[in-house]
């Protein structure tokens, strides 16, 4: 190429031709003086201001089509016209067919005017395109179409696998089988962008100018981290990740773009996509105090004035002060319920313990309560006496206090006789024993009578086992 440029100031003559399938003879538009190092970019500024059509409309191709209908990959905006004369190094004429895409906004006038003179194509249909570049990897005029099949002419142009191609519209919202059959809907060609999110098929990228997911950089308090942003779909994909690598957990983290938080849904592409870098896309990471809900529920119905409802608590919030919001939200001693994770696991001994130790999922907390003290006095035992607890909600707290007491002298060899129940001052007005007696335990607790005293003068020996 040294001769050219010395001997003729590096001019090459470019003739510009219509574009027809093969074996149709083409009809010749213009002829242009162009430096062999300018590209085709330069050459389609040029047409364009000559024959009044948008850049982004025009395409090249070296050879005719078999059929225009699908175009395989014109040539791209970079290429130095140079490119065409590594063949016949002593040539400066180079030959190229033109195209149109009939995109939205193209004057109708010099569309007919140029289709009169010299057969311009005026194609509709999808123009298949490098996001980031623009450049026009394909096109293809079948309406018909799928994604999948869009996909899979992509690869066959570009190598670049269906897998970590991403289509979209020209509003970046991703292309869906349903969008494609609206968009042909009006009588224009539409543009496709194609997106990679794989690092490792950064040639391929770079060769056809296509935007390339190259690094999601997580900042933490600390540290930064890059990330590969193939490996993550959306927002809470890397939430998962740092709760899982980090120990944070994913209602204490705050993701931030650019200052603006970022919804738990947003997908990765799209930030990259407004983002609009080729290299690196970051993510900052806020740790704040989590505020959530849980749902404090009895273990079996107590009736209306009981239901389940919801708690507000924060990291922090420790399980006897949970115990302390019940009380308040329904006026029952703290002493008068347990607490259960999911029914089953006594979390009362660990009161000082943050709530979110208990936590799988801050929407699937749920806590049982209701519960009534038992005390019985031995009188000729120097008063020895037996304690135990009654748990309404793996019990049967509809069970009447005649029966209560009868288990319980069974429970301690006692006759009718030996054992007595003292009435409490809420309900020492009860003077009618049958009333009494046809009580149940869960009308007990509800009166707020949270402790059941018995007496027995029976004189009994060693320690009585718990009901």
């Amino acid at each position: 190429m040294g001769n050219l440029s010395e001997e003729n100031g590096g001019m090459v003559t470019v003739s510009i031709y219509n574009l027809v399938q093969a074996l149709v003879e083409p009809n010749f538009i213009e002829e242009y003086t162009l430096n062999h190092s300018d590209t085709i970019s330069v050459l389609k500024t040029r047409v364009s201001k000559s024959l009044h059509i948008p850049v982004n409309a025009l395409f090249f191709l070296k050879e005719q089509p078999e059929d225009i209908g699908i175009v395989v990959a014109p040539i791209l905006d970079k290429t130095e016209l140079s490119h065409f004369l590594r063949e016949n190094e002593d040539s400066r004429d180079i030959r190229l067919f033109l195209g149109a895409f009939d995109l939205e906004g193209i004057n109708e006038e010099v569309k007919l005017r140029h289709q009169e003179l010299y057969d311009i194509p005026f194609l509709c249909g999808y123009v298949l395109r490098s996001f980031g570049s623009g450049n026009v990897i394909g096109f293809i005029k079948e309406k018909d179409i799928t994604v999948a099949e869009i996909k899979s002419f992509v690869e066959e142009v570009t190598q670049l696998p269906i897998s970590c191609q991403k289509l979209l519209k020209s509003d970046s919202k991703e292309v869906s089988d349903w969008a494609l059959a609206l968009s042909m809907e009006d009588e224009w060609a539409r543009s496709i962008y194609v997106v990679c999110t794989n690092i490792e098929h950064e040639e391929i990228c770079l060769g056809y100018g296509i935007k390339l997911f190259k690094k999601l950089q997580l900042k933490l308090l600390t540290k930064v981290e890059d990330l590969d942003p193939s490996q993550f779909e959306r927002v809470d994909d890397v939430k998962r990740f740092i709760a899982e690598n980090h120990g944070i957990r994913e209602y204490n983290q705050r993701l931030l773009h650019k200052g603006v938080v970022l919804e738990t849904n947003d997908f990765i592409y799209d930030l990259f996509v407004k983002d609009n870098s080729m290299d690196v896309m970051s993510l900052s990471l806020v740790v704040i105090e989590g505020t959530f809900e849980i749902i404090i529920s009895p273990g079996q119905s107590y009736g209306e004035e009981y239901m389940d409802f919801p708690l507000t608590i924060t990291d922090s919030t420790t399980i006897s002060k949970v115990k302390d919001n019940i009380k308040e939200t329904i006026n029952i001693s703290p002493k008068s319920f347990t607490l259960k994770k999911d029914g089953v696991e006594s979390i009362d001994e660990d009161g000082e313990k943050s709530v979110v130790d208990f936590v799988d999922s801050m929407y699937s907390l749920f806590f049982y309560f209701a519960l009534i003290h038992v005390r019985i006095r031995f009188t000729k035992c120097t008063d020895k006496i037996e304690e135990f607890t009654e748990t309404l909600s793996h019990g049967n707290p509809f069970k009447t206090l005649k029966v209560f007491t009868k288990e319980i002298r069974k429970k301690y060899h006692l006759k009718k006789s030996e054992l007595k129940y003292i009435p409490s001052d809420c309900d020492v007005h009860l003077t009618d024993r049958e009333v009494l007696d046809s009580r149940m335990l869960i009308d007990f607790w509800k009166s707020k009578i949270c402790l059941l005293e018995f007496e027995s003068n029976k004189n009994i020996d060693g320690k009585c086992s718990l009901m």
